[in-house]
């Protein structure tokens, strides 16, 4: 699926679609670097940098609430993923 952010400067929750039980993200940057908290509780704090052109981010087994963010300020990153799991 490819996303937008909607928002720069802002973070989002990432869409997980209808599944429940999340066994591995896989995140690839399309356009800018994207910032990645992988246990968002009140205030976003980046676990991990996605780098354009890098190869994909594979997440396994994420616990937490995942909320992404653009690295560069005043960007709005286009970025794929792919979610594997149960419904």
């Amino acid at each position: 699926m490819y996303r937008t952010l909607a928002v720069a400067d802002t973070d989002e929750l990432l869409d997980l679609g209808d599944v429940s039980t999340v066994g591995a993200i896989v995140i690839r940057a399309i356009t800018n670097n994207l910032d990645i908290d992988l246990d968002y509780v009140s205030a976003f704090d980046a676990d991990l940098t996605v780098k354009v052109g890098a190869v994909p981010a594979v997440i396994p087994y994420p616990a937490g609430v995942i909320r992404v963010k653009n690295n560069g300020a005043g960007e709005t990153p286009v970025f794929e993923y792919l979610i594997i799991g149960l419904t």
